[in-house]
C-alpha cells in the first residue's frame, strides 16, 4: 500500500494492491496515540488515497478491510480479505532444544516472557514493560526477552525508572531459526499492541506452541479467535492478570498452547496463494481454474 500512488499511472482495473494496515490514518483520526512527524501521516494519507483506483484491494484481516472502507472510499466489492500464511518451520521445539537455548541465555528456571516488536507507537512497548513491573511487584521473578529493534532512549529511561534493565534481554534482529528457538525457550508471549493489521508475531507464537497474551484489538481478536488470553491494550492490571495465569497455572497454559496450535494450523500459504491467484484470474478475465491448479 505504500506504493499505491503508482495507480496514478498503472492501469487500475488490472492492478491488485495489498493493504496491510492503515494505522497511521487511525492515529491521525485520534484513534491511536501517535507522536511521530505529522508529514509522515500526511504523505501516507495521500499515497493510500489512490487505493480506490485499484481493481482489487487485498487486506490480511477483516479489521484492515474495515479501515480501508472507512478511510479510502474503496468500493466494497473490490476489497478482499486474504489472511497471510506461516512457514512450516515455525513449530514447537524439543525439550532438549528448549533447555539448550535457556542455558545459553543464562535463564535457568526463571519465568520468561517474550516480546517480538519494533519500538513504533502502536506496539505499546511501555505498557508491556509496565505489565512486567506489575508481575515483579506481585512476587514473580520474570525476565523479558525482546526481539526486534532495540528500545529507544525514552523506553530505556522508562525501564531504568522501573528498575528493570537487568531483567530485559535485548536480542535485536535474529534469524528465523533463532526466533523459533526463542519462541521455544519462553514461557509466554505478550503482544499488547494498540493496533495491528494482522499480527504476525502472534501467529508465529501460536504455531510454536507458546501460550499467548494479546490486547483485545480487532485484528488480534480476529487472528487468535479465542486461542489466546486477552485484555484491553492499556489495561496493565488486566494484561498482568492474564499473563500471570498462563505463567503459573499449567492447566491454563496447556489449554492456550493447544488452542493456539490448532488455530495456527489454519493459516497456510497454499490458501493465501490460491486466493490471490483467483483474484488475478478474475481481473484478467480468465477462469479461476486456470490460475488455481
Amino acid at each position: 500500500h505504500s506504493d499505491a500512488h503508482l495507480l496514478r499511472v498503472l492501469p487500475g482495473e488490472r492492478t491488485v494492491v495489498t493493504c496491510h494496515d492503515l494505522l497511521l490514518l487511525r492515529a491521525k483520526a485520534g484513534e491511536l496515540p501517535y507522536r511521530g512527524r505529522r508529514w509522515w501521516a500526511t504523505r501516507f494519507r495521500w499515497t493510500v488515497g489512490h487505493l480506490n483506483r485499484a481493481g482489487a484491494v487485498v487486506c490480511p484481516s477483516e479489521a484492515t478491510r474495515t479501515d480501508v472502507l472507512r478511510f479510502c472510499d474503496v468500493v466494497p466489492e473490490r476489497t478482499h480479505v486474504i489472511p497471510q500464511g506461516i512457514a512450516d518451520y515455525f513449530r514447537p521445539v524439543s525439550s532438549a532444544a528448549r533447555r539448550a537455548t535457556r542455558r545459553r541465555l543464562g535463564l535457568a528456571d526463571t519465568l520468561v516472557v517474550l516480546q517480538v516488536a519494533s519500538p513504533v507507537f502502536y506496539k505499546n512497548v511501555h505498557v508491556g514493560m509496565a505489565v512486567l513491573e506489575t508481575l515483579r511487584k506481585r512476587g514473580l521473578d520474570v525476565v523479558l526477552i525482546r526481539v526486534g529493534a532495540p528500545l529507544v532512549p525514552a523506553q530505556h529511561s522508562t525501564a531504568k525508572s522501573m528498575g528493570m534493565p537487568a531483567r530485559i534481554l535485548e536480542q535485536g534482529h535474529v534469524s528465523d531459526a533463532e526466533l523459533v528457538e526463542l519462541y521455544g525457550a519462553a514461557d509466554a508471549m505478550l503482544f499488547p499492541s494498540t493496533g495491528e493489521g494482522f499480527g504476525w508475531p502472534a501467529l508465529e507464537a501460536m504455531a510454536c506452541g507458546l501460550p499467548l497474551v494479546v490486547s483485545s484489538t480487532p485484528a488480534l481478536t480476529e487472528l487468535t479467535a479465542g486461542a489466546a488470553r486477552s485484555a484491553a491494550p492499556h489495561d496493565v492490571n488486566g494484561l498482568a492478570d492474564e499473563l500471570e495465569l498462563v505463567l503459573t497455572d499449567e492447566k491454563v497454559a496447556t489449554e492456550v498452547r493447544a488452542a493456539g496450535l490448532l488455530r495456527a494450523a489454519t493459516y497456510t500459504w497454499e490458501r493465501t496463494l490460491r486466493s490471490y491467484a483467483s483474484i488475478y484470474c478474475s481481473l484478467a478475465g480468465r477462469p479461476a481454474s486456470d490460475c488455481t491448479r
